[in-house]
């Protein structure tokens, strides 16, 4: 009986323990991307400028890149769009690799910040089912917001596109405005531990 009843405590204890760390250990991670590695761009992502000829697009920045105001949100890189002076708007595209959305948990992450401003014109996220090239208009918009001039995390469902594969982009406009600060990007889905339950004879 002491025998038995010291099995079914341990084993107790264990399921509790996997089921504490589980979340953590089931994570399903897509993208994780801080942009401290090669650029332009990452390995699998691509950049596209479709406003005006001259605009330089995103661009990977540190500490103390000439031009811009603030710091990466971690590590010792991020990406940014500058307040570039152009004869016509700027619409730049930062886009993911290729996404497979296999249930309806998984959600975009990320960390931005605003510089000047009052200049403010556009920031978004936007989604595409087809091509990862914009010039297909196959995009369609996620999400879009303002910001401030400190880092802030932007978390945006994915659960319409359970099913799916998928194209994210990042997406700045803008001629002399403000400029668009991006780190730390995550596309994630928890996968809760699914335990067994039998009893010990």
């Amino acid at each position: 009986m002491v025998r038995k009843s010291f099995l079914t405590v341990f084993v107790l204890g264990l399921f509790i323990f996997v089921l504490g760390a589980g979340q953590a250990a089931g994570q399903v991670v897509l993208v994780d991307e801080g942009f401290e590695g090669t650029y332009p761009p990452p390995t699998g992502w691509a950049t596209y400028q479709t406003g005006d000829a001259t605009d330089p697009g995103f661009v990977q920045i540190d500490a103390g890149t000439v031009g811009f105001n603030i710091d990466p949100h971690g590590g010792t890189y991020c990406v940014a769009h500058g307040d570039d002076n152009l004869s016509t708007d700027a619409i730049s595209w930062l886009v993911t690799p290729q996404l497979v959305i296999s249930n309806d948990q998984f959600s975009l992450h990320f960390w931005q910040a605003d510089y000047y401003q009052s200049y403010y014109q556009y920031h978004g996220v936007w989604v595409s089912t087809a091509s990862g090239d914009p010039t297909s208009g196959d995009f369609i918009e996620l999400w879009t917001a303002d910001t401030v001039d400190t880092w802030n995390e932007v978390t945006e469902s994915l659960a319409a596109y359970n099913g799916q594969s998928i194209y994210l982009a990042f997406r700045y406009e803008g001629d002399y405005m403000d400029e668009w600060y991006i780190d730390d990007v995550m596309v994630d889905s928890p996968v809760p531990v699914e335990l067994m339950s039998f009893s010990i004879e």
